[in-house]
């Protein structure tokens, strides 16, 4: 192979890797945005706003970070923050709401009144890669502490895709990746606007979807940005997706494979995953 995605999924796989190819060639893709946790918020069990802020309070993302990713990696949202603010919030900033962070006590306390104390969660995943099994085995434990069970598991490819990418969730999925862009639309309507097939979340909210429609037509860029904030305000708010962390991800490639270097940022797309076609022209074998 000159080059394949997902060879490694962390740095102990490269170390690894690095012994019996020494001389391969690595970089790093920067992390703008975090995998969600991801409900059919159709379904009538995530109606109430406080089961859902209440398995995102659930869930202890530092832990996260260095369980699944040995520490390589950051908290975000599920939009790229690039798109709205000039630097890389934090999550002590406030920019990403009341609701990413830890409190067991409260989350309780949430679905205590929301008549959920005994929530089950089906999980249903596919594992791209070894930290999408490792992410469930992670938060179990977390969500438990909280009264929260998780049943189901891992699925076939098949199985999972079909279901994820034609926004048929059965209930719930802790591997719900957000389909990538070249733009702002991607996220700020293809993902969220409730008449959009790439609302995988299934989301229908009145004042989402009116802002969606305006930011795609309106010219002024400090407007769309001021419509882009309130739906990364209202999305966070009410817990649709409860952002996770994300790990840095990394290319490597043989020493011979010239002209491409993968970054998988946005905006400006550059992904391993969604965008050879324009990329494979500028390759080539240096043997």
């Amino acid at each position: 192979m000159d080059y394949a995605y997902a060879v490694v999924a962390t740095f102990s796989d490269l170390a690894n890797l690095k012994r019996t190819s020494p001389d391969i060639q690595i970089n790093l893709t920067p992390t703008v945005a975090s995998l969600a946790l991801a409900f059919n918020n159709k379904l009538a069990k995530f109606q109430d706003v406080r089961v859902r802020r209440a398995v995102s309070l659930a869930i202890d993302r530092e832990t996260m970070l260095q369980l699944i990713y040995e520490g390589y990696g950051k908290k975000g949202n599920t939009i790229p923050w690039t798109f709205l603010f000039d630097k890389e919030p934090t999550a002590e900033s406030g920019v990403f709401g009341k609701w990413v962070r830890r409190d067991v006590a409260e989350a309780k306390a949430m679905l205590a009144a929301a008549g959920a104390e005994k929530l089950v969660l089906n999980n249903i995943f596919y594992a791209y890669d070894v930290n999408y099994e490792k992410i469930p085995e992670v938060i179990i434990p977390m969500l438990r502490e909280a009264g929260i069970t998780v049943a189901g598991g891992k699925v076939d490819y098949t199985e999972f895709n079909s279901q994820w990418t034609g926004a048929k969730l059965p209930e719930f999925t802790t591997g719900g990746w957000a389909t990538q862009g070249f733009d702002a639309d991607n996220w700020f309507h293809g993902q969220v606007h409730s008449k959009s097939p790439g609302n995988r979340w299934q989301t229908n909210d009145s004042e989402i979807d009116a802002w969606a429609d305006a930011q795609q037509v309106e010219l002024n860029p400090e407007k769309r940005r001021e419509l882009w904030k309130k739906i990364w305000d209202k999305d966070l708010d009410q817990a649709y997706r409860p952002p996770t962390v994300a790990g840095m991800g990394i290319q490597v490639y043989q020493p011979w494979f010239r002209g491409i270097r993968f970054t998988g940022t946005s905006p400006g797309d550059n992904s391993s995953y969604y965008t050879w076609g324009n990329q494979v022209a500028y390759g080539w074998l240096d043997k």
